[in-house]
């Protein structure tokens, strides 16, 4: 049992201890895209077109990913980051001389898809 004067002490240091800020909650990407997620969508949208990462390089505000295809042809994917609202945007090329357009147009949009379902998906920013 405690006394009144302990128990009014360890009340205070129990109200001192709480959290007095709210906490940051999960939630969906504020612009539909969070640039956290570019590794992720950048996999499924390869995984989509049967494709798969090789190599990453990360530099201030640009991912450059190289890939191959199921036909070991070589792909390049750059995403550049953006202001909102337009959050980043993306180059692909397909092919040794970049001969296969419809294939990196494709990419493109299958990473954006991944992406925005990534967005909606509850997170941190």
């Amino acid at each position: 049992m405690l006394t009144a004067a302990e128990e009014t002490a360890v009340l205070d240091l129990m109200r001192s201890a709480a959290v007095t800020e709210r906490a940051e909650r999960p939630s969906a990407a504020q612009h539909g895209i969070r640039w956290s997620d570019v590794p992720s969508g950048v996999y499924w949208g390869g995984v989509a077109c049967e494709m798969a990462i090789v190599e990453t390089q990360r530099e201030d505000g640009r991912y450059r990913f190289r890939m191959v295809t199921v036909r070991d042809e070589p792909v390049e994917l750059v995403v550049e980051r953006r202001d909102p609202p337009e959050i980043l945007v993306m180059r692909a090329t397909v092919g040794s001389l970049g001969d296969r357009p419809a294939e990196a147009k494709r990419l493109v949009s299958e990473v954006r898809k991944a992406l925005e379902a990534l967005g909606r998906k509850p997170s941190f920013e």
